[in-house]
């Protein structure tokens, strides 16, 4: 099933697309900062070293904990939805002559421009239609910096009532057989970026923090989170005790892999059973 192309309302100061270059004058251009002001670099080097001590002779107790974490977060349907705005901003990127990746430093046309690049889509809606309705289905609006050239790691979406159809992620799809999902977003999402922009042929390879409220199913509740995502596997952690220790969790279609500071596991979510394999 193809994704549903982004419907395009050009949404920006004084009207049009912004793609800004920096002014030749003297003075620094000023840029815009995320919503959130999380320090998603630190959040991502997180995912790196997790703190729990697993008690090895009570796996299970650990994996209930981490199963049910892992049913209230939007792992089917976010990831492809986060894949997607990104891949739009690639496409801006790319036909502005702009990087599309943190790792180059320069634009291929070697100019040292300020840019703030933004899109604003109407998100889909629920009901297929080819039409969507921004006060009906919501919107969403993202933004990348590009600084002397170089596309900056930090990005960011703000959603407003985004409604969404959207197919479950290849990594989860073990856990919702559905063919679409019906799912939205009001809040704020920023990106720690670590590689290309996703184009048609990949996902994204970020790191997202989330706040705001979430819905799926008919479901709506407050949240709050950070996931990191590949095109392959959706990372998150998961706290097991009162001081905040977390154990990092990798979800690869029906395979959850646990890693705490002193052990890692395997776990089968169909037969809720874990190997020690580190």
């Amino acid at each position: 099933m193809r994704w549903p192309e982004w419907k395009w309302r050009a949404a920006l100061l004084a009207g049009g697309w912004l793609i800004g270059a920096a002014a030749c004058g003297p003075g620094k251009v000023a840029l815009p900062s995320p919503p959130l002001g999380t320090d998603v670099a630190a959040v991502n080097a997180s995912y790196q070293m997790p703190t729990a001590v697993l008690d090895t002779s009570q796996i299970d107790q650990t994996y209930m904990t981490v199963k049910a974490r892992l049913d209230q977060l939007p792992v089917d349907w976010l990831p492809p939805l986060v894949a997607d705005v990104l891949n739009a901003l690639q496409k801006r990127l790319q036909a502005s002559g702009l990087p599309d990746s943190p790792a180059m430093k320069d634009i291929p046309s070697g100019a040292k421009v300020t840019s703030v690049l933004e899109v604003k889509r109407i998100c889909n809606g629920w009901n297929g239609s080819s039409t969507p309705d921004e006060a009906a289905d919501g919107s969403i609006t993202a933004t990348a910096l590009v600084e002397e050239g170089v596309l900056q790691p930090v990005a960011w979406a703000t959603a407003q009532q985004c409604q969404e159809q959207v197919m479950p992620s290849s990594a989860s799809s073990a856990l919702n057989q559905a063919l679409t999902v019906n799912g939205s977003l009001d809040g704020s999402l920023e990106f720690y970026l670590l590689g290309q922009l996703p184009d048609a042929t990949n996902g994204a390879d970020a790191l997202v923090a989330f706040a705001g409220t979430a819905s799926v199913g008919g479901q709506t509740g407050s949240a709050s989170f950070d996931m990191q995502l590949s095109d392959d596997f959706v990372k998150f952690k998961v706290s097991t005790d009162s001081a905040g220790d977390y154990v990092v969790v990798t979800l690869m279609g029906a395979t959850l892999q646990i890693d705490g500071a002193n052990a890692g596991f395997s776990c089968d979510i169909g037969s809720a059973t874990c190997a020690q394999n580190r």
